[in-house]
Parts: C-alpha cells; sequence; structure tokens
C-alpha cells in the first residue's frame, strides 16, 4: 500500500493503570513509525491511575510529534478502557497495544497492507519478549518469566488465523467498524486491578470471525514487549492459572448454559482434572516440571469456576 493519503486513518488505543514511566516510553515508540504521523492518532486512556498518569499525557501531547489525547475511565477494568478509548476514536482502522510495549518502525503500515482486502477484520503479530539482567541471571525468575510471559510468533509467513489461533491484545489492528458489529470487548474478561483476567482479545477476534471477517497473522508487524517483572513468582503464577482457565471457558461459551449443561461440563473438565493430578503428583516436587502441571490443574480448576459462573453476553456494545 502506498504512502500518503491512500494511507487510512488510523486510532492507536493504549489503557493504563499507575505505570506513567512505563507509558512514557511506549508513546516515545511511536515517534518513531514509518506510517505517515498526520494519518494516525494516539488515545491513551488512564484507568483509574493516581500517579499523575493525566499530567504526564498532557505535558507528551504538547511535544508529540502526532496527534495525541488522554481521556478518563474511572471504572476499573482494561476491557472496560479498551472500550472507551475506541469509543472515541476517529480513525477507519483501531490499534491496540499496551503500555508496557514498544511497537517497531515498520509496525503500522505492515499492520495496516492487508486490510486493503475489505474481508480483512483483524490483524496481528508477533510479540517479543525482553527480559532485564536481573531475571536472567535467577533461575527461577528465568524459568516463569520464559514459560509464562515469553514471545509470541505463529511462523515467518503472513496467513489466516484458523480455529482457536488469535493474535495477542499487544499487537492487534481491528477494523473499526468490525470492532462495533462484534459489540467491542466483554467486559467479563480481561484484567481489573487487583483480579487477573485474561482472552479479552481471543474473544474479540472470534467474534469478529463470526460477524464474517478474516483474521490474519502479519510477522513484519512486530512489538519489543518489556512484563512487569513483580510477577514473577509462584503464588503469582497460581492466580493467573486460575484467571486463564476460567477466562478461556467463558471466551469460547456464547450462550448461558442450563443446569443440566453445566452439570455436563462439570463431568468433562472433572475428567481433565484426574490425569492432570496425576501428573502433578508423579513429578519430581519442588522442580519446575512439577510447577507446569500444577499450572495446567489449576486452569482445568479455573474452567470449573466458568462453567458455574455461567455468563450472559449483556455487556457488549450494541452493533451499529
Amino acid at each position: 500500500m502506498a504512502a500518503g493519503l491512500a494511507d487510512p486513518e488510523l486510532s492507536i488505543i493504549i489503557c493504563t493503570h499507575n505505570r506513567r514511566a512505563r507509558l512514557l516510553r511506549a508513546c516515545a515508540s511511536l515517534s518513531q513509525q514509518a506510517y505517515p504521523p498526520d494519518r494516525f492518532e494516539l488515545i491513551v486512556v488512564d484507568n483509574a491511575s493516581e500517579d499523575g498518569t493525566a499530567e504526564a499525557v498532557d505535558h507528551f501531547r504538547r511535544a508529540s510529534p502526532f496527534r495525541c489525547r488522554g481521556i478518563a475511565e474511572p471504572a476499573l477494568g482494561k476491557s472496560r478502557a479498551l472500550n472507551a478509548g475506541a469509543a472515541a476514536a476517529r480513525g477507519a482502522l483501531l490499534v491496540f497495544t499496551d503500555d508496557d510495549c514498544e511497537p517497531r518502525p515498520e509496525w503500522l503500515q505492515s499492520l495496516t497492507e492487508p486490510f486493503a482486502e475489505p474481508t480483512t477484520g483483524v490483524v496481528g503479530g508477533p510479540v517479543l519478549s525482553h527480559f532485564p539482567p536481573e531475571v536472567e541471571a535467577d533461575p527461577e525468575k528465568r524459568f516463569m518469566a520464559h514459560k509464562f510471559f515469553g514471545s509470541f510468533s505463529l511462523g515467518e509467513e503472513l496467513r489466516e488465523l484458523r480455529g482457536r489461533e488469535s493474535p495477542l491484545g499487544a499487537n492487534m489492528m481491528v477494523r473499526a467498524e468490525a470492532f462495533r458489529r462484534a459489540g467491542g470487548f466483554a467486559t467479563f474478561l480481561g484484567p481489573v486491578a487487583g483480579r487477573g483476567g485474561t482472552h479479552e482479545e481471543t474473544d474479540l477476534a472470534w467474534r469478529v470471525r463470526d460477524a464474517g471477517y478474516r483474521l490474519l497473522y502479519q510477522p513484519r508487524a512486530v512489538v519489543d514487549h518489556y512484563p512487569d517483572t513483580s510477577r514473577l513468582s509462584r503464588p503469582a503464577m497460581r492466580r493467573h492459572a486460575l484467571a486463564t482457565g476460567r477466562c478461556a471457558f467463558l471466551a469460547r461459551q456464547r450462550q448461558p448454559s442450563r443446569l443440566a449443561g453445566r452439570c455436563l461440563r462439570t463431568a468433562l473438565i472433572g475428567l481433565e482434572l484426574v490425569p492432570r493430578g496425576l501428573r502433578w503428583l508423579l513429578s519430581v516436587p519442588f522442580s519446575h516440571a512439577r510447577f507446569v502441571a500444577e499450572f495446567r490443574l489449576l486452569c482445568a480448576v479455573g474452567k470449573l469456576t466458568g462453567v458455574w459462573r455461567n455468563v450472559a453476553r449483556t455487556d457488549l456494545l450494541s452493533p451499529p
């Protein structure tokens, strides 16, 4: 796609909660984009921060080479904040990344190219994780970092995502029309301060596909990720496992289940618990393999909590 007026208008959306310094590095990285700066805007959603984020964003806005604005979403929750950003967006394409990421210069241009095809609804790319030397030097933290927060890549070819494949929310572009038709992000998924959560981007991508659009993987659209290393502990990972299992189940649930259906799903998940529990019991105590087995066991337990939560999708945006 040629540069210039042929490039569509983009709205980059980043939500943040009390990570001002990390957020400013993410915003500054966007100044290096090869995409025309007059063809994109940055919307920073301040999700009830108390660390001077709003003032910092306003200062960045005044010196920014591209359009930038901050908005507030006082109700805690990443999905709520992302929906608020999308509602304020003016672009034909919505671009999502995180406040602990730094996109590479060709990111926007590479994500945009597949949207020349009108059936394209979502495009995502690799997310490459980087950890500080103190993490790499600690065997336990290095294991946690690379096992649970490692890089995401689906190969070196542009291709369609099928089945349960989906991009990561740290590197995802969505056609605005498709986003609204699908209903936006489900607010019962994704992290909320003080409570873990996942799969908000997976659920959205699948609903965009259900609406008749294609999901694509673009290997040239790379984002560098600098995860929060405060989560590199076994207690934090246990909580993450339970949240992952719960949200993975809810993302696949399209309609609320009746009592009989919930009982059947409970029995089927119970069958998963048996081999996972045996693998945990038979693993070497305190080993990395035992913890991985425990993580998978807790994911299955999390699925059970999802079954009995039985969420109705009443929080989605109304289609246009």
